[in-house]
């Protein structure tokens, strides 16, 4: 079966970080599942030079997240608000939508569209 495009279940995970003056933007794409967790972790020694940048997480493209997913994120945010900053998942859908709102408040997220 060929994936669609924007079909985001048959690609593998992959993960981009852009990094601004006062914002910087995590994409994640595929699953993110405990075996991607490491990826994901090491881009909080990436934030170490800037304590009080915000971070947004692009979900737009993240099909699955499983719980071990949830804690990366989870911790992300802890460790951004330690520092002075702020996290946020952007563009949440389907299923990892489902899941973040799971956390109850843990987690400021938007529907909106994928960022540019």
């Amino acid at each position: 079966m060929a994936a669609l495009k924007g079909d985001t279940r048959l690609r593998p995970f992959h993960v981009e970080m852009h990094v601004g003056e006062e914002v910087c933007v995590v994409r994640l794409e595929g699953s993110l599942h405990a075996s991607e967790v490491p990826e994901v972790d090491a881009l909080v020694g990436v934030l170490d030079d800037a304590p009080d940048r915000s971070l947004v997480v692009d979900a737009s493209l993240l099909s699955e997240i499983d719980d071990a997913g949830v804690d990366c994120l989870a911790h992300l945010q802890e460790t951004m608000g330690r520092r002075g900053g702020r996290m946020c998942v952007y563009a949440a859908s389907g299923a990892v939508a489902r899941a973040l709102d799971g956390l109850l408040g843990r987690y400021s997220h938007s529907r909106g569209p994928r960022l540019a």
